[in-house]
């Protein structure tokens, strides 16, 4: 099969990466869940989630046709693979189904995983009036639904990132203005902030009295640092003996070492920033590592 075409997005969200057409928009989100519309209207939907003991697909279509069967107009069916499908799915334990709807007809795939023990919901559909599904398999043979090494990938909307294995995601925030992934390890949280248009933002102030503000940081002085060519500050707060700390660490309890940092990425109009909070000292590079992998596109 011939690679994706070079004008195709990469989306990236919680555990599953994908390349879509160019006119394909995110248009709703969970923690586990994506749905794509183009001009037409809806034209991709996928649903993921860990499998506790044995998965089975009979059941899972059962499930599927019992909730869409109350919905006018549609019948689900079970199938053979849709052409290409198989291939494109290679790796997977595939089941395939169709449904028809009073205005669109759509067919999918109950994709499981045996490696990551994952199981994903592919829903393709197709409006009555158009000629058919452009190039989709270019799409679905790009899905894959964990990284070899466990980080998670994220591309969404503007932001890119990478981060690693042992934090997942807890919940998220993706308004115009500001972007916030909550993520948690077992001692650790971790937080990916975006906040636009930076000119706005840091009319009538610096980048520091902006992320004091954002963070509700103490009156310690950061540091300066460079990330991606971009000038930042940060801040490495440890525990302390002394009463400014003693009451810091009363009004943020369990979680004594903490980490900020923020950047201004002048050419896109955003500031970027990260908080790192943990029970110990994090890893001395888990900071640089995790900001070096982040930018907004």
């Amino acid at each position: 099969m011939k690679s994706v075409n070079s004008d195709y997005r990469d989306i990236a969200w919680n555990g599953v990466r994908l390349k879509v057409p160019p006119d394909w928009e995110v248009s709703r989100i969970g923690l586990r869940y994506l749905f794509f519309e183009d001009d037409a209207g809806p034209a991709l939907e996928i649903k993921w989630g860990p499998v506790k003991g044995r998965f089975s697909h009979h059941k899972q279509l059962d499930r599927l046709a019992s909730f869409q069967r109350p919905a006018a107009g549609k019948s689900i069916r079970t199938c053979d693979p849709p052409a290409g499908w198989e291939k494109a799915l290679n790796g997977f334990d595939t089941r395939y189904f169709r449904w028809q709807g009073n205005s669109l007809d759509g067919k999918g795939a109950l994709a499981y995983c045996a490696e990551c023990r994952n199981a994903m919901l592919i829903q393709l559909f197709r409006h009555r009036t158009s000629s058919g599904e452009p190039d989709f398999l270019k799409t679905l043979s790009s899905l894959k639904d964990h990284s070899r090494d466990g980080r998670l990938f994220w591309c969404i909307y503007d932001i890119r990132a990478i981060t690693p294995p042992e934090f997942g995601l807890v919940r998220y925030r993706l308004d115009a203005g500001v972007y916030e992934l909550a993520l948690e390890a077992q001692k650790e949280r971790l937080f990916l902030h975006r906040w636009g248009p930076a000119g706005i933002l840091l009319k009538n102030r610096d980048l520091e009295t902006f992320a004091r503000t954002a963070w509700r940081l103490p009156s310690v002085a950061p540091n300066s640092v460079t990330i991606g060519g971009f000038s930042g500050l940060e801040w490495r707060i440890k525990p302390s003996i002394g009463r400014v700390r003693a009451l810091w660490t009363r009004i943020r309890p369990g979680f004594s070492f903490e980490s900020y940092r923020v950047w201004h990425e002048t050419e896109k109009n955003r500031i970027l920033g990260i908080a790192l909070t943990g029970k110990q000292s994090p890893p001395p590079d888990l900071l640089e590592t995790l900001s070096t992998a982040y930018e907004t596109i």
